[in-house]
């Protein structure tokens, strides 16, 4: 693995470097397992941040592993954590790719983090969220699915956009409960993905007392290259739902 912080006190900073590529973003020098591992941590640790010298770029190319998904980010049983202004299978110029073969961010433990303001290139699952102690992040500002400058070809496309599972909850995806986004204005760009813009897996279901996942303020468009696919998929089976009286059903999110 590049770098892990484990077990490690509050306020880690991992700023300015390149993992698993060369500094031009051309050369993939991928490392064996994962780049960079926050694991049972401190909390407020920051990966990237505002100035664009802080920014990682970051990607875990082609490599076999032991590892079953050597991701490029794992955050595990981290709480508050920052992930800002990062490359994910995106070039330093912000426009070229260097693909991801797994998730670029995989959450499996940890709460109350932010994903802000990143560009998420050619990997897996360009955001996942996967566990029922996952609860309380909030995703905003991020390109998924379409380089720096917000252009996706099929070299750029992600397989899953934003993935939700095994009962993560409490999730703010785009715009916070009483935030007014300006007109023309959105949080998330999520384009361009092989598959779902946003998928919330069946495991995902009615959680009134934690709270449900938030989809609010996002432009989400133009994903299923593939040829299946749609822009919120809830309950993973790529199904158009109709609208109900009163919604009464149940299902991932209570199917809204």
């Amino acid at each position: 693995t590049g770098i892990i912080f484990e077990n490690c006190t509050v306020g880690n900073e991992l700023q300015g470097c390149f993992l698993g590529l060369d500094p031009t973003g051309k050369i993939a020098l991928p490392n064996r397992f994962y780049q960079a591992v926050f694991q049972n941590d401190g909390n407020n640790d920051v990966l990237g941040g505002i100035d664009p010298g802080s920014r990682n770029v970051i990607e875990n190319g082609s490599v076999t592993s032991s590892v079953s998904a050597p991701f490029g980010v794992s955050i595990e049983n981290s709480k508050f954590t920052q992930i800002q202004n990062n490359y994910l299978g995106v070039q330093p110029n912000g426009l070229g790719v260097q693909a991801n073969d797994t998730n670029a961010i995989s959450i499996s433990g940890g709460a109350d983090g932010t994903i802000v303001d990143n560009a998420i290139c050619a990997s897996d699952a360009g955001i996942q969220l996967i566990g029922d102690d996952v609860i309380g992040f909030t995703i905003q500002r991020n390109n998924i699915g379409v380089n720096a400058a917000g252009y996706g070809g099929a070299v750029q496309a992600n397989n899953v956009g934003i993935e939700i599972g095994l009962g993560s909850h409490g999730n703010v995806i785009g715009a916070a409960s009483g935030e007014n986004l300006q007109t023309g204005t959105y949080s998330n760009y999520i384009d361009n993905n092989n598959g779902d813009g946003i998928r919330i897996e069946s495991n995902v279901s009615n959680n009134t007392v934690a709270g449900y996942n938030s989809i609010r303020g996002n432009l989400i468009s133009g994903n299923g290259r593939s040829g299946t696919g749609v822009g919120v998929d809830l309950g993973g089976n790529q199904a158009q739902l109709a609208n109900d009286d009163g919604d009464a059903d149940t299902g991932a999110n209570t199917l809204q």
